[in-house]
């Protein structure tokens, strides 16, 4: 057994590289589908299923090795580091998730469209996927983290993968996808505008609520969510979000001095919003023209703003709850 201090911070990054790994080929399996190509056209054995798969594999032996360096007596489960048990727990689930999603294939047929989003067994493997990538958050969490871009740099890698998993298994209410302003169904458009801001304004608060976050943390996480979705297909899109992501940094480090942590969850819940979907509206009236009348763009800007403020207060509901400032506290995994 070695009685060194487990290195988190070494582990905590070559374990986000594994993961970002996994999430190339998520979304490469993704913009595969999105492409029109479908199940049955592409086949199990692929390129990106492989990847996908394979990173599970990888991932899970990466912490068994890691608990098996430091095992004393106790056995290997109680050495996992701190956690990542439900990381172990998510790499099982792809064991499992393999086999079901090819049975469910061949018993009711390949998926296409909003099918391979709703499926039971790409469902069970967004589980998996979300318990696998929220390790380092996890991990941050429960032992704390000081205020340091380094040490912080892989819960905001985290952050923005479980982000990406539901904005890629919730594409059809992704704003990010394509503009929603040139026409086709304006309620549509509209209620994936109040789902990205309940995304983005909630990732915010938590960590924000949680962590004292460094700055650069969250423009990193907003980039990070931002480009898997954009990155080839509507470049200019991944400006507001860089935009938001600059916004609450900004807001947390003036913030911070106050020492108001219901007031700055409040601003962050209304001012996230205003950066984002601002920023938004005039990319796409620069690029693509908006097709909405102003009573649709300005009102839907408005609700944005309105559903953020809404988050705030289910996560900071008043004066009265506590806010860690500085580094967090350990807590038990």
């Amino acid at each position: 057994m070695d009685e060194r201090p487990f290195p988190y911070r070494r582990f905590d990054l070559l374990y986000s590289a594994v993961c970002a790994v996994f999430m190339i080929g998520l979304i490469w399996d993704f913009r595969i589908h999105a492409a029109g190509i479908s199940f049955e056209e592409e086949g199990f054995l692929t390129l990106p299923h492989i990847t996908i798969y394979g990173t599970a594999m990888i991932a899970g032996l990466f912490i068994i090795a890691a608990a098996q360096h430091v095992a004393g007596s106790d056995g290997i489960l109680r050495a996992i580091p701190t956690g990542y048990r439900y990381s172990l727990l998510g790499a099982g689930l792809f064991v499992i998730g393999g086999p079901v999603d090819f049975f469910w294939h061949w018993a009711f047929g390949a998926e296409s469209g909003l099918e391979a989003l709703t499926s039971p067994a790409h469902l069970l493997l967004a589980v998996a996927g979300a318990l696998l990538v929220t390790g380092p958050l996890r991990s941050a969490w429960f032992r704390g983290v000081e205020r340091s871009f380094r040490a912080q740099f892989p819960l905001a890698c985290s952050a923005a993968f479980i982000g990406t998993l539901i904005g890629a298994f919730g594409m059809y209410g992704n704003p990010l996808i394509g503009p929603i302003a040139t026409g086709g169904s304006e309620d549509h458009a509209v209620l994936s505008v109040v789902a990205f801001t309940v995304l983005a304004v909630g990732l915010v608060l938590v960590l924000a609520r949680r962590f004292a976050l460094a700055p650069g943390v969250m423009t990193v996480t907003f980039v990070l969510l931002g480009l898997p979705f954009t990155l080839g297909v509507e470049n200019a899109l991944l400006v507001p979000m860089v935009v938001a992501g600059l916004t609450a940094d900004v807001i947390l480090v003036l913030g911070r001095a106050g020492q108001r942590p219901v007031l700055l969850c409040r601003l962050l819940g209304s001012i996230i919003p205003i950066a984002l979907f601002g920023t938004y509206f005039l990319v796409h009236e620069l690029i693509w023209g908006i097709a909405w009348t102003i009573h649709i763009w300005s009102g839907t800007l408005l609700i944005a703003v309105i559903v953020g403020v809404l988050v705030s207060y289910f996560v900071a509901p008043s004066e009265r709850v506590s806010d860690p400032v500085g580094p967090t506290a350990p807590r038990r995994r």
